[in-house]
This record gives C-alpha cells, structure tokens and sequence, in this order.
C-alpha cells in the first residue's frame, strides 16, 4: 500500500557499503518507534536505500516483492559482502604494540579491539596485551606479575 500523506522520511540511509543487517535492524527500531505497519514497511525502506542500493532495487522485477520479509531477505543476500565479519581471539591475542607506538596508545587500541570480545575473560585480555608490548622494562615488568 500507499505511505500514509503524513509520512516523513527517516534520517537512515543505505548506500551499499556497510553492514546491511544493521541498516535493518536500525530500521526495524525506527519502525517500530513510528508505528509503520508492515503493509508499508516494504515501501518505507525504500525511502532509506540511496545510490548503488537504489540501483539494485530498480533492477529487481516488478512484481517480485510482495511482503517486507522477502524484501528483507533479497537485502541481506545482495548486500551480503558489505557485512562486518567477526574476529577471532586470534586478532586480539596477536596484536602487537607498533614501532614508534607509545604505551599508552597500544593501551587505548587494544582497549578499543577488547570491546568487540565482551566474552574474553580478563586473563585472556590481559595475556594478549602483555603479549603485545614491545620488549622492555613494562613488559618484563608485566610479565613477572601473575593476572
């Protein structure tokens, strides 16, 4: 069905070249907070997809879409390779503090790179990071003191 005339576009925009299951799920919550029912979701997140992700969906056959699930799932596959993939404890356990790195920036990355394991354990984390550093007086220190 027809938008309803009070519609107004949402801030959210999808070009194609990040992580196409967080544009819906982002999505999903704006509808939800606007109340859009499904009968309009199909044409509501239209109204998000810009340049190549526009394109993709001209080209799609008319008639092809007839219900926001299938829309959602012919999304997802399209833009499958813009997805964001998941690390391994092997990323974290193997980051090393860079030349000209100072401690403290070390610290802050790999304090940034420990966000995305919520589940690594503090002994995991800390291993990593004492693993990391550069050899010297902090990691020598470090390394004597038990986690």
């Amino acid at each position: 069905g027809d938008l309803p005339s009070n519609f107004r576009e949402f801030s959210l925009s999808y070009d194609g070249s990040v992580d196409p299951s967080r544009h819906l799920r982002l999505f999903d919550n704006i509808a939800v907070l606007h109340s859009i029912v499904m009968l309009w979701c199909c044409r509501a997140f239209l109204t998000t997809l810009k340049g190549l992700a526009q394109d993709w969906f001209h080209q799609l056959p008319a008639g092809s879409i007839d219900c926001f699930e299938k829309f959602s799932s012919l999304f997802l596959n399209q833009f499958a390779s813009a997805r964001k993939h998941e690390k391994t404890y092997l990323s974290l356990i193997n980051m090393q503090q860079n030349e000209g790195e100072t401690l403290r920036q070390y610290i802050a990355r790999y304090t940034k790179e420990c966000v995305e394991f919520p589940s690594a354990s503090k002994k995991v984390k800390a291993g990593g990071l004492t693993r990391g550093l550069r050899p010297g007086k902090c990691r020598d220190l470090l390394e004597k003191r038990p986690a």
